[in-house]
């Protein structure tokens, strides 16, 4: 686990973990299209999650989740200022210079070449 061996290499909660409430499916299983198996697989599978199976067994083999986990704390919420933005800020403006820089060179080339043809 990414998060287990930072906080080994490190010494500090550097990741947290988010929630994921996207994916309510837990668990499937990849039969043929039109297998007589997909109604039986699926209630057993049904029935597991129904009587807490699904969670015993999650609880024994999956690996234990680690302070930086289990103790996660929210956040303070707080605006963005400027120097959040800074970074890419420095980049627009350095894009908008660079092309500037390309534009004046394209007119003077331009110029010269044609007063050289003149």
């Amino acid at each position: 686990m990414a998060i287990a061996s930072d906080l080994a290499i490190h010494g500090s909660c550097r990741m947290s973990l988010v929630n994921d409430h996207f994916f309510s499916t837990r668990f499937g299983m990849i039969l043929q299209r039109g297998s007589p198996y997909r109604d039986a697989f699926s209630l057993e599978i049904l029935q597991f999650i129904d009587t807490g199976l699904m969670n015993a067994w999650k609880k024994r083999f999956w690996p234990v989740a680690s302070r930086c986990v289990s103790g996660t704390k929210k956040q303070p919420v707080r605006a963005l200022n400027l120097l959040d933005a800074a970074g890419t800020l420095l980049l627009l403006l350095g894009g908008a210079l660079l092309a500037s820089t390309l534009l004046l060179g394209e007119i003077l080339l331009g110029r010269i070449i044609s007063s050289n043809q003149d």
